[in-house]
């Protein structure tokens, strides 16, 4: 059985996600409503860690938004993460990659610190280092991505790439 949606905690996290991806009554009415800047201010301004595609779908539309400081607005929206999700750091870590800015995808990527899902922070840490030149780090990284699932293709990349 395939699911079209995530399962989500509550009634709430249902309808921000259906605003987000303009479905539904819940999608019309949101774009009367201020469209993505008010889910935006919803998300920020509310209590409790908020599911990670909620998160990681709004700092995609954050990119589009004039006037909104990225670095900024993807730091609030990661800090509104439940406490092991590390989904939306290695998000916005990877949108700073993107960017070229290695240090505030570090960052970024700390706020997940609490996590123990190894694999996805653990591959950000490497595309980082490996960004920066720091081979060593980048090889010790990719290593334990390799180890924790060793079916990851670019672990192995990364690998080839610091050590031919």
């Amino acid at each position: 059985m395939v699911f079209d949606e995530p399962v989500f905690q509550n009634p709430r996290e249902l309808r921000l996600w259906k605003r987000i991806n303009r479905k539904g009554l819940m999608g019309a009415l949101g774009s009367l409503r201020g469209g993505d800047e008010a889910i935006l201010d919803e998300v920020l301004s509310g209590e409790g860690g908020v599911h990670p595609v909620i998160l990681t779908a709004l700092m995609d539309r954050v990119r589009d938004m004039d006037g909104k400081p990225l670095k900024e607005t993807l730091a609030r929206l990661a800090q509104r993460a439940r406490i092991l999700d590390c989904l939306p750091s290695v998000h916005a870590s990877r949108m700073m990659l993107d960017t070229g800015d290695t240090t505030s995808a570090a960052e970024l990527l700390s706020l997940s610190s609490r996590s123990q899902e190894v694999r996805n922070r653990m591959l950000m840490a490497a595309e980082i280092y490996l960004a920066e030149g720091d081979i060593g780090n980048a090889a010790d990284a990719a290593e334990k991505v390799r180890v924790t699932d060793p079916s990851c293709d670019r672990a192995y990349r990364i690998l080839m790439e610091v050590d031919p």
